[in-house]
Order: structure tokens, then sequence, then C-alpha cells
């Protein structure tokens, strides 16, 4: 247990010990690590005492006031267990499809086996940044008037949804929403004007945020936070990682880079 306050001194000294000898790079990658557990362990320490403050019978109400948000705002923030009905159209038939793609695969499956399935793949895991990204991602799409939300699409909504951990992620390696929206307007045909209704998930979307499911599921996190979704983006082939490529992004090394903050986590 912490005999003070966390201060400066203490999270450069860290620093300083994961970076010994170093000559200045090393430190300042170390840096930046630290800082994104340090973003996302702040958020999983509010949504737990949130959840705490629930279960002793704090209304929404009153969490918002101790927070200073309004009772709508604490709601959207912290309902790590979300309805279904307010989670963005296209996550609630992602979690529809995965369902029947389990059982077209394993149809004599359990139902304790079935329940853990259901649990691991529930869209509600969302966190509320997670789920601002793929609306993000959808409007970001209609602008550019594209048809379907491509993994390059929710690269540019985790770089626009700048709370999470993998905009900060992004930025530090040089990576901006400019660069990326400029890439992709090039590299995907514009429709004559923009598409009406809820747009669809190409395969690319679809394959990375099964995969940032799958991730937390093996990693054992409650939740799916913007750090899974881009490791989804990442580690799948895909019209984001070309993108990447092309603003001269080392795409593997920070792949393994958000692996090993998500297993520190």
């Amino acid at each position: 247990m912490l005999k003070g306050p966390l201060t400066l001194d203490d999270l450069i000294e860290l620093v300083n010990h994961r970076a010994p000898n170093d000559d200045g790079h090393g430190r300042l990658t170390e840096a930046s690590a630290l800082s994104q557990e340090l973003n996302s362990l702040t958020d999983q320490l509010l949504d737990y005492f949130v959840q705490q403050a629930r279960e002793s019978g704090m209304s929404w109400s009153q969490i918002g006031q101790q927070l200073g948000v309004s009772k709508q705002g604490a709601q959207q923030r912290f309902t790590g267990q979300s309805r279904l009905e307010d989670l963005p159209h296209q996550l609630r038939e992602l979690g529809a499809s995965l369902e029947e793609k389990f059982l077209a695969r394993s149809p004599s499956a359990s139902g304790g086996l079935l329940q853990k399935v259901r649990s691991a793949f529930k869209p509600q895991r969302f966190t509320a940044a997670a789920r601002q990204v793929v609306i993000l991602a959808q409007e970001e799409a209609r602008d550019l008037r594209h048809e379907r939300i491509g993994a390059e699409h929710m690269l540019l909504g985790l770089l626009r949804e700048e709370s999470g951990v993998a905009a900060a992620t992004l930025r530090s390696v040089g990576v901006t929403l400019e660069l990326v929206r400029s890439q992709v307007a090039q590299k995907v045909p514009a429709l004559d004007s923009p598409p009406p209704g809820h747009l669809p998930f190409a395969t690319g979307a679809r394959t990375a945020l099964e995969s940032a499911m799958t991730e937390s599921a093996n990693l054992r996190h409650n939740y799916i936070g913007t750090e899974h979704v881009l490791l989804g983006v990442l580690k799948e082939d895909n019209m984001a990682r070309d993108v990447l490529r092309e603003l001269n992004i080392d795409v593997d090394h920070l792949t393994d880079e958000v692996s090993r903050l998500l297993e520190r986590l």
C-alpha cells in the first residue's frame, strides 16, 4: 500500500527503473506507455467504485452529482453492462451474428458453454468510449460518402475518441486524424451522395471487433475498451494497417506495444 499520494517523482522513478542507462528514447517510450496504462487504470478504478456505489443503493442521479455530470451522462459513461438497446445498431447486430456463428459450429453445446460464450462476446461489455468509436466511425464513413464501415473508419473513430487509450497510443507514434482521413479518402472511392441510415460493417471492421472481444476474453478483462479495439484493428489484415504503413508506422512493433500494454492491465 502507498504511504502517501502518488507523485510525479514516483512516476519518474518508475520510468527510469524500466529503462535504466538509456539515452532518452527508451525512457520517452516507457513514459508514453506508462501514461496509457494510468489512463486505463484510472478508468477501471472509477468504474469499480461506481459499481460499488450502485450496489450500495446510490442512484444514478446521486452518482452524477458526486462526479459533476448529469444522471444521463453518468449512466452512459459507467454502464459497463449497458442495455442492449443503448448500443450502436451495428454492435447489436454483431453480438447476434456471433451467437449464430457459434451455434452453427457447435449445435450441441452445453448450456454452460453457451453462457460462457455469450458472456465473453457480449457487445454490452464495450465501454462508453469504445461504443463512441463505432458511432464516430459511422460518421466518418458517411462524411466520406462510403457505403460501409471498414477497419479504416474504425481507425478514424479511435483517433476522434480523444479520451481513449487508443488515441493517446496512436498520437504517441505521430498518427493524426487528418493524415489518416486524407489517406482513406484517397483509397476508397466516394459515392455521389452520403448513404442514408445505419451503415453496415465491412468485413475488416467486423473482424477487428471480433478480435477485440477475443483479446479481452483471453486476458480475462471484464470490459472491451478502445485499447482492445485498436489491437483488433492492428492484428487483422485490413486497410487500416495499409494506411498506417503508408504513414511509415511500424505496424508490427505498434501491435506488440499495444499487446504488452493490455497484458499489464
